[in-house]
């Protein structure tokens, strides 16, 4: 699905000129409505309109909407569902790890309950408390899918390499750093109970 709701590659003519156009209105809209000065914020909100929206047209939606990003590499964007070259890594416009640092802080600004324990096995074990993002990571896993990726209450952004859940927990034998795609950023921005703009 594009930006218009019913958009595809087939269309032309003044089909696609009607689609091209809806998506300038749409983003005129949201872009009028954003009005909050923080840019993780801005950022957070950006990825939790365009969830679910796919297509060429979402990495230069977001570099219009949040020009403070550094879009000078080029980039293609993957749904995190598709199957991708297994172990590959998408290039992503931000810091994931400001990000993380900025997510735990208002969480814990807000008082905000962890939503998941990840437990490192083996000696000494770990334990750390924060938020997992399904598909969320940058960084692909075995079968060629976004892998998740887990924001720990101290801002650390890691992955759990062959996870296996227990009653709620995730165990792991070791934590990797990883970035977060578009679709992590939307899921933090709901799990911080952000508004999109009105």
């Amino acid at each position: 699905m594009g930006l218009s709701g019913g958009w595809c590659r087939g269309c032309t003519g003044a089909g696609a000129q009607h689609a091209r156009s809806a998506a300038l209105a749409r983003e005129r809209q949201i872009g009028t409505k954003l009005t909050t000065i923080d840019p993780i914020e801005r950022l957070l909100q950006v990825a939790m309109w365009l969830d679910g929206i796919t297509g060429d047209e979402v990495y230069p939606l977001v570099s219009r909407l949040c020009p403070y990003l550094d879009f000078r590499k080029p980039m293609t964007f993957r749904e995190p569902a598709a199957e991708a070259h297994p172990y590959s890594q998408e290039t992503v416009p931000w810091d994931s790890a400001i990000v993380g640092r900025w997510v735990a802080a208002d969480a814990a600004r807000r008082n905000l309950p962890p939503g998941t324990q990840v437990i490192t096995l083996g000696r000494p074990s770990t334990s750390l408390s924060g938020w997992w993002l399904f598909r969320g990571s940058n960084n692909r896993n075995a079968s060629g899918q976004a892998a998740d990726a887990f924001v720990a209450r101290s801002g650390a952004v890691v992955h759990a390499e062959n996870p296996i859940t227990d009653r709620g927990d995730i165990l792991t034998k070791r934590l990797v750093p990883t970035g977060l795609n578009l679709r992590a950023l939307s899921q933090l921005g709901r799990i911080l109970d952000l508004r999109l703009p009105g």
